[in-house]
């Protein structure tokens, strides 16, 4: 009963992160119109079977396919934010 929102949620989550190489959960929570609940089982699902990895920066979580060069993530940019926020 639930399987067929979370396959819609990962569909749409595979199609952000195809065009944009990676996003933040932030971002994406802005962007999709679900429930947290619909978004972070669509999340797990797709971290258990490798289709996606999620890294933690910081207080941010990024998002991306695991061939993604994780060197080009915009990991500074993060944890400077994180720092400056505890300021």
């Amino acid at each position: 009963m639930i399987n067929k929102p979370v396959h819609e949620v990962s569909e749409r989550i595979l199609e952000i992160v195809r065009k944009n190489g990676f996003i933040t959960l932030n971002d994406l929570e802005k962007e999709l119109n679900v429930s947290y609940n619909l978004l972070f089982l669509a999340i797990d699902r797709m971290v258990s079977h490798d289709k996606i990895s999620l890294k933690r920066c910081g207080k941010e979580y990024i998002i991306f396919f695991n061939n993604f060069k994780s060197d080009t993530l915009p990991y500074e940019k993060y944890i400077d934010e994180y720092l400056w926020q505890d300021m």
